[in-house]
C-alpha cells in the first residue's frame, strides 16, 4: 500500500487536488509538507530497495526548507527580504505588520508532522539522513514549545502576536468581530481573536516531545519534563478542542464550539503515556 501511494505522489509530483478546484504542491510547500512526502518515499524505499523511491527522495528534499526553518523563519525571512505580505490572521489579530509583527495561525503545532517525518526518514535512509541530521531537526523543532504556551492553563493560545526582531510573543487581548463576508475561511470562530486555548497544539507538543525523548539526549529532560507534567496537569477540559479559560473569550454566539472533543488529544495522551513507560520515563 505505502508503494502504491508513493507511485501515486510521484506521479503527480506530491500535489493534492480539491475536490472545490484547486491543488496544492506538498513537494513545495518546502516546509513540514516536505517532510512527510520525503518520508514517504522512504519508507517505500525501505520497503521495496526500489531505488526509483530512493532517487524521488533526493528529488524531494531539494526543495525542502524544514531541515533548517521552522515555519515562523520562514516567515521572519520573508520580512526581511521585504517579500512579506499581511495575511488574513494578521488582520483579525491586529497585528502591526508595518513594524514587524505578525499574528500567529497554527504555525507551531506543525512541529509533529516533522518530527514524525523526521525520525521515520532517518530509520528508513540513515545514510542519507543521519542520527545527527535527525537530533538537529528535532531540536529545532521542538525549541517551538515555549511559544504560545499558558503555563496557567497548561495548554496553548491558539492566537498570538510574533516579533521578528526576537521571535518574543504576546497574547491578544480580544478583538472585534469581522463582518461574515470577512470571516477566514467562512469559520465562525476565525471572524475575531483572544486567549482561547485549542488542546490540538498540545497534543502534538506532548508527542513531539516523545520523539524528542528518544532521539535527542541533549534535550531529553526538557522533553520528558514537559511530557510528565502535562500529564499530571491533564483535566477533562484539556480534551477539549477549543476551551475558553475565564469564560470571556469567546463570544456567546459560538460558545458551542467549546463542546467538541479534541480529534487528536485523546490518542496522543494515551499513545504518550505508554509510549513513555517504553522507554522507561516513567513507571
Amino acid at each position: 500500500m505505502l508503494m502504491s501511494m508513493a507511485d501515486y505522489q510521484i506521479k503527480v509530483d506530491y500535489t493534492v487536488f480539491n475536490r472545490s478546484g484547486g491543488e496544492w504542491n506538498n513537494r513545495l510547500d518546502g516546509s513540514d509538507y516536505n517532510a512527510i512526502m520525503a518520508a514517504l518515499v522512504a519508507a517505500a524505499y525501505k520497503l521495496s530497495g526500489e531505488k526509483r523511491f530512493r532517487d524521488a527522495y533526493l528529488f524531494v528534499v531539494k526543495s525542502g526548507k524544514w531541515q533548517t526553518h521552522r515555519r515562523l523563519e520562514t516567515i521572519v525571512e520573508q520580512f526581511k527580504e521585504g517579500t512579506y505580505k499581511p495575511k488574513a490572521w494578521d488582520k483579525i489579530a491586529g497585528a502591526n505588520v508595518e513594524q514587524g509583527e505578525f499574528a500567529h495561525w497554527e504555525q507551531i503545532q506543525h512541529c509533529q508532522f516533522t518530527a514524525i517525518a523526521a525520525a521515520i526518514i532517518h530509520e528508513c535512509v540513515p545514510d542519507l539522513f543521519s542520527l545527527q541530521d535527525l537530533q538537529r531537526v528535532l531540536a529545532l523543532w521542538w525549541s517551538d514549545h515555549p511559544m504560545g504556551f499558558d503555563r496557567e492553563q497548561w495548554n496553548y493560545l491558539y492566537w498570538f502576536l510574533v516579533s521578528t526582531k526576537d521571535l518574543s510573543w504576546r497574547p491578544v487581548e480580544m478583538t472585534p468581530r469581522l463582518p461574515r463576508e470577512q470571516w477566514f475561511g467562512g469559520h465562525p470562530m476565525l471572524s475575531f481573536a483572544s486567549k482561547w486555548v485549542y488542546g490540538d497544539c498540545l497534543a502534538r507538543f506532548q508527542w513531539t516531545a516523545m520523539v524528542v525523548a528518544r532521539y535527542c539526549p541533549k534535550q531529553r529532560d526538557e522533553a520528558v519534563t514537559f511530557a510528565s507534567e502535562t500529564l499530571a496537569h491533564l483535566q477533562p477540559r484539556h480534551l477539549l478542542w477549543i476551551s475558553d479559560p475565564d469564560g470571556r473569550q469567546i463570544p456567546a454566539e459560538v460558545e458551542y464550539f467549546t463542546r467538541f472533543l479534541s480529534s487528536e488529544v485523546p490518542e496522543c495522551v494515551i499513545a504518550s503515556y505508554w509510549e513513555g513507560r517504553r522507554l522507561n520515563l516513567w513507571s
